[in-house]
């Protein structure tokens, strides 16, 4: 099954710096694919860099529609602790790979998420990025705009291409709350 995101398809050994990710940036624009699930995997563990929503420009107020939902871990976790909190919860990856900066010591890496349909309702989108957020509370708080972009890494770790969460269930399960109002995440 093929899936579409914005892929920068330029190889990096060692995360991007400065005018490098301002280059990214601006590739990415122009970058959108439908790819299979196996090789945007591979293509990450080769420190290529993506976005997993599709956008119309580089801002958030541009976004069209998502179907892979990622998280980034970089403190106060392990990947094992992690997946088996996925298998736990039955909310399963479809891949994880290691950030450039990862070492056994110290874990950093990214969790992929695959919805059973493509979601081209931002209201969703934000609310299921900011519900996994929630419930794998040691990821990034940073990362929660839909137009974020993830470095590449070193090592794809986990892959499971059948893997798929039903955003609705999901969102409904773990409702998140937002001004001491729960959101209603069942809408379409």
């Amino acid at each position: 099954m093929k899936i579409k995101c914005m892929l920068d398809k330029t190889e990096y050994k060692n995360k991007p710096q400065g005018i490098e990710i301002a280059k990214i940036t601006k590739r990415l624009v122009d970058s959108k694919v439908e790819i299979e699930i196996e090789e945007l995997a591979n293509k990450l563990s080769y420190g290529c860099t993506f976005k997993p929503s599709l956008l119309n420009g580089t801002k958030e107020t541009d976004w069209q529609e998502q179907q892979l939902f990622a998280l980034d871990f970089d403190e106060g976790t392990t990947i094992t602790e992690i997946l088996n909190k996925c298998k736990k919860l039955n909310i399963l990856p479809v891949f994880i790979y290691t950030s450039f900066s990862h070492t056994e010591e110290h874990h950093k890496f990214r969790v992929v998420f695959c919805t059973n349909e493509v979601i081209t309702n931002y209201e969703n989108a934000k609310k299921l990025q900011l519900t996994l957020m929630n419930i794998f509370d040691k990821s990034d708080i940073k990362c929660k705009n839909l137009s974020r972009l993830y470095f590449g890494g070193r090592n794809l770790v986990y892959l499971k291409e059948e893997n798929r969460i039903n955003h609705l269930e999901l969102m409904g399960k773990y409702p998140i709350i937002i001004e001491n109002k729960p959101v209603n995440t069942t809408s379409k």
